[in-house]
């Protein structure tokens, strides 16, 4: 959703563009993600990589990521703090 509908607003225009997604027929859930391109560099070499954010509690809604988890479990994982 560009424009309206909270983008930009932060965590609260997050909650309410959630909100309108979920209220839409035929949607089961919403995910929100960040994701970057970077480089991890080992000496000598440099691999491209991709990393990608999500919310845990949110991607089990939408995905079946949980299964692929190795080692822990993804309702493990909490938010960082940052500040």
């Amino acid at each position: 959703m560009r424009g309206g509908g909270g983008a930009g607003r932060g965590h609260a225009g997050l909650a309410a563009v959630r909100r309108r997604i979920v209220a839409l027929p035929g949607v089961a859930g919403v995910a929100p993600y960040a994701q970057l391109q970077a480089l991890a560099v080992r000496t000598p070499e440099m691999l491209p990589v991709s990393l990608r954010g999500i919310d845990p509690q949110a991607e089990a809604t939408v995905t079946e990521v949980a299964r692929s988890v190795t080692q822990g479990r993804l309702a493990d994982l909490t938010p960082a703090v940052i500040g």
